[in-house]
């Protein structure tokens, strides 16, 4: 790409103001960078947007995805290299990829960059702020506020899917601008700038006073990925430069491409990368329809418009075209591959893209005059075609700045397209609408984009445009419908373009014709008529089909005249007549299924019911007709077959294929049975005894997966476990069907409390210490540290039918006098023990209290889950009230001091050997060494020495100490044996609600 504004240039245009007060972003998906995506990359990214003029990146990151924080670090360290000096970053929270960002997690990200010098800050009234974006999220509005207070962010969220005033006006207000994400037109319609004055109205303070606004702007939109429910394409054609125009026009604070690396929408402008393509896998593309087909073509005059928007005039110094199509021909390539023309997903009414996008040719020249401009295609037997110079769509004003046009292909494959003056060919470029289609004869409806430079072939310059947009009015408009555009093409060609029309070309005040002082009204009444029918009329253009030169009654209509009709009526055919009858009706039409018979202005969908996930019904092949229906609460016959079913029994657990089990040291089964043989079961005391396991021998799932670690927290889960798991899944079969989890002891800090309170010779303060800050840990951490987990593991939980099983902790002591009142249970021989503290009826009253606390956070932290997610409900497995009914707890009134005493066979813990030290195999004193099933007594002083050391040391003990209060065979076996019950009846309430499954016997 040609540098065609000069550095020079760029530097003058920055000085005409101190404090820049706009700015230009590109929409980038930081999920894309994973499979070794490194610093040349980076620096490919940043070199590219910093020659195109693009002043930040606008950082998209999923919740979920394990590579963020790498991939952020790596961004703002590449960033900061002296030769990216223009290119910033933000971010942009993605509420939708993989579910609701935990707000810990945000503010914790934001103030950690906030003050990083390649951070975006927001100059306003408020001074400067870090700018903050996202891309849906309405559900958390509410946790903004807090957000706010606590990092200074300026929030302009994406919030499209509300509609501007809804989305203005929620959580009070809380946004301080917004992000539009309405940048491709529908069906065959321009784009248009109706949703943009919405925006902009919905943001007025006052008659002088606005909230700023970000509007986007895109080339092109083509998606064909099954897995994430998307087969549509929107209108492309010279959307680039229609939509600059209208930036030009309407002067935002902000603009935001979309996108930079979206390859999955087709929409990119950055350069390909076969890093980045991961999604086509996880999206089940039917093929890569991105591979080959670079958009760097559209980079080519993003500097001359930036420099617009910016500064209001731009130069160059070459001249230059850019030609876009889509890749395949559309007269060869017959097979769509089943993508539609907009999509009823969004209530749209869908067509056949081929009427929406057709084999044209869509050429775009930056030129210094009128240019005459001729196509030739190399591979057919149609003459050379001709644009003459004054026959362009749209012509900048003045002769100098941006030409395109639109010229249907004659004949696919090879085409030249060449600029002539005075009979010479001065510049040109090539191109090739592809015969060759992709397998099965599919078409690709993405976009080939070529481009080429030239030098002027005048002298002079460097060229820049009459005037600066400041100084510019409207000189060529539409409107929506056979009365606006008629009105509007007159009004707006005299600089007079209102919010109900859509100015295309800006240039010098046209003379007006000379006023006839007549009154024109709208003929309908339809108000949004008003402004327009006064102004044409006094000039002289009264149509009298919409104006009137008497006034009627006035009125504002329910419906906007500017949105696109949908489906209101339809039908279909076999078991899908009702269907079709019902979901039509609300603009949900899939023509695959059901044939629209009216149009008109959306009925709104009655709301949703039952929130199931479409992947439910994508065995049917429906187009997710039972789908949009069954939420709604009509769900027919020939949609409920495809609901999970209860054919094997209540206890048959075929349904759970893929099972995961996670959790911390009681889901790990430290010190029973043998230490099993994975690569890292050493490292997290993993063992064969653990409840898991058995749960694992009843359910038999197909594909099992055993992360469980002893000692790790929630956070650890997220960071190690939870990423074993995999990416988040795409297609139904990847899912996880049965989650087991054991976690939020090492959150609160149940292994101090022992080791301070219980096994090794503290002081009493220490003991006091340890409780009061467990205590702590339960009041203010225990339950965001939950929730957390519980949203990365929600995006891979089957929707509905999948379950999570969360084993709660069992108070370990009866709390009777005797018989341990007067024991302890230090690990340490005298004369050390004499700072062993006493297991007394205060100390267990007290672990007992802050056990029960724990899992009445943890049931308190459900409930609410489940009431804002009852899609993927957490079941909570209480155990604790068995222990004690069966008397497994320690120090049961009949319980004698040795272990092996059958008065002890109860026990449902591993408990403490009474003044006997079990010293760690192999010498060490270190957290993951096997235990030693012989007793031995203490005899070496560095023992004694290494373990009165570990008083101090942060961390967990040997396993030969830290396996006591731990479940033993026989606790796992009651653990797994309710969690397996818990499993069937949160099965049971899904497929028939009222049943309890308890009345069923075991397997």
């Amino acid at each position: 790409m040609a540098q065609i504004v000069t550095i020079a240039t760029i530097l003058l245009l920055v000085s005409r103001c101190c404090v820049q007060a706009k700015g230009v972003f590109a929409h980038f998906m930081v999920g894309n960078t994973g499979n070794d995506f490194g610093i040349s990359d980076w620096d490919t990214q940043f070199d590219k947007a910093s020659e195109a003029g693009i002043q930040a990146f606008a950082l998209n990151i999923a919740a979920d995805w394990a590579g963020n924080d790498d991939a952020i670090h790596l961004a703002f360290l590449e960033a900061s290299k002296p030769r990216f000096n223009i290119i910033k970053l933000f971010f942009s929270f993605d509420y939708a990829g993989g579910g609701a960002w935990d707000k810990e997690k945000v503010v914790s990200m934001i103030n950690q960059y906030k003050s990083h010098g390649r951070y975006w800050q927001h100059d306003g009234p408020n001074g400067l702020q870090p700018l903050v974006s996202t891309f849906e999220g309405p559900d958390n509005a509410g946790d903004w506020k807090d957000i706010k207070a606590r990092t200074g962010c300026f929030f302009m969220p994406d919030w499209s899917s509300l509609g501007a005033g809804p989305a203005a006006k929620l959580a009070d207000g809380v946004a301080d601008g917004l992000f539009s994400w309405a940048a491709w037109p529908w069906l065959g319609r321009k784009m248009d700038t109706y949703t943009d004055h919405s925006y902009m109205d919905a943001l007025k303070i006052d008659d002088t006073h606005h909230k700023p606004y970000m509007m986007a702007v895109s080339p092109w939109f083509y998606t064909n990925m099954p897995g994430y429910n998307k087969n549509w394409l929107w209108k492309g054609g010279n959307l680039w430069y229609e939509r600059w125009q209208q930036v030009w026009q309407l002067q935002p604070e902000y603009v935001e491409i979309i996108s930079w690396n979206d390859f999955g929408e087709s929409h990119y402008i950055g350069p390909l990368n076969e890093k980045e393509y991961t999604a086509f896998d996880t999206g089940e593309a039917p093929f890569n329809y991105v591979r080959g087909l670079e958009h760097a073509g559209w980079l080519e005059h993003l500097p001359f418009m930036i420099q617009t928007y910016l500064y209001g005039n731009s130069q160059f110094t070459r001249e230059s075209v850019v030609v876009s199509h889509h890749a395949t021909s559309a007269k060869v390539c017959t097979n769509g591959g089943g993508t539609t023309g907009n999509t009823a997903s969004q209530l749209q009414l869908e067509s056949n893209p081929e009427y929406i996008s057709t084999d044209t040719l869509y050429i775009a020249a930056l030129l210094t005059e009128p240019t005459e401009m001729y196509i030739q295609s190399t591979d057919g037997n149609h003459p050379v075609e001709v644009v003459q110079k004054d026959k362009w769509d749209i012509m900048p004003d003045g002769g100098v700045g941006l030409y395109y046009v639109r010229v249907p292909v004659q004949d696919p494959g090879n085409q030249h397209i060449g600029f002539s003056r005075n009979g010479i060919e001065i510049g040109g470029v090539n191109t090739d609408v592809s015969t060759e289609c992709m397998s099965g004869g599919k078409m690709n409806w993405n976009a080939r984009v070529s481009s080429d430079n030239w030098p002027l072939s005048k002298s002079g310059g460097p060229w820049e445009q009459k005037q600066d947009v400041e100084d510019r009015v409207c000189i060529q408009g539409w409107g929506e419908g056979l009365g606006f555009n008629d009105l509007c093409e007159f009004t707006c060609g005299l600089g007079y373009c209102p919010d109900s029309c859509v100015c295309e070309n800006i240039g010098e005040q046209r003379d007006k014709p000379d006023p006839t002082y007549d009154k024109g009204f709208p003929a309908n009444g339809d108000d949004n008529y008003a402004g327009l029918c006064d102004f044409a009329c006094n000039l002289g253009h009264c149509p009298s089909e919409w104006c009137s030169p008497t006034k009627k009654p006035q009125y504002i209509p329910d419906t906007s005249p500017f949105l696109p009709d949908t489906c209101t009526k339809g039908t279909g055919t076999g078991d899908y007549v009702g269907l079709c009858d019902y979901a039509c009706h609300f603009g949900f039409c899939p023509m695959h299924m059901c044939t629209c018979l009216v149009t008109g202005p959306l009925n709104l969908p009655p709301p949703v019911t039952d929130d199931m996930d479409w992947r439910v019904f994508r065995e049917l092949n429906d187009s997710n007709l039972c789908w949009f229906a069954c939420i709604r609460g009509y769900c027919p016959d020939n949609c409920k077959k495809a609901l999970p079913s209860d054919e094997g029994g209540r206890w048959d657990f075929s349904w759970a294929n893929r099972y995961a089990a996670i959790g911390d040291s009681y889901a790990a089964g430290i010190g029973i049975g043998a230490l099993r043989t994975e690569s890292d079961a050493y490292d997290c005391s993993r063992y064969d005894g653990a409840y898991p396991l058995k749960v694992q021998q009843i359910v038999q799932a197909k594909n099992f997966l055993f992360t469980a670690c002893s000692g790790d927290t929630t956070v650890d889960m997220i960071s190690k476990q939870i990423y074993k798991l995999g990416a988040i899944p795409r297609t139904p079969g990847d899912y996880y069907d049965l989650i087991t989890v054991s976690a939020g002891g090492n959150d609160v800090g149940f292994s101090d409390v022992l080791k301070a309170c219980v096994f090794l010779p503290t002081s009493p303060a220490k003991c006091t210490d340890a409780l009061a800050t467990a205590e702590s840990n339960i009041d203010n951490r225990l339950e965001t540290q939950v929730v957390s987990l519980l949203s990365a593991l929600q995006p891979r939980l089957a929707i509905w039918t999948g379950v999570i099983a969360w084993t709660l902790y069992a108070k370990f002591f009866d709390e009777a006098p005797e018989p341990c009142n007067d024991q302890t249970w230090c690990f340490t021989p005298d004369p050390v023990s004499t700072l062993c503290a006493k297991v007394t009826v205060e100390l267990r009253q007290e672990m007992n209290r802050l056990v029960g606390k724990t899992n009445d956070v943890l049931l308190s932290t459900f409930a609410q889950w489940n009431t804002q997610y009852p899609s993927t409900k957490v079941h909570a497995v209480e155990w604790s009230g068995f222990v004690m009914a069966t008397d497994g707890q320690f120090c049961e009134s009949d319980s004698a001091d040795a272990v092996d005493d059958p008065s002890n066979d109860k026990l449902a813990f591993i408990r403490p050997n009474l003044n006997v030290y079990v010293p760690p195999t192999k010498g060490r004193l270190a957290r993951h060494v096997l235990y030693d099933s012989g007793d031995a007594s203490l005899n070496s002083t560095t023992e004694i020495e290494a373990l009165l050391a570990l008083r101090d040391t942060p961390g967990w003990l040997p396993d030969s100490i830290s396996r006591n209060f731990h479940p033993n065979q026989l606790g796992a076996s009651i653990q797994a044996e309710l969690t397996v019950g818990v499993i069937a009846q949160a099965r049971e309430d899904f497929l028939d609600p009222g049943i309890d499954i308890s009345t069923c016997p075991l397997p």
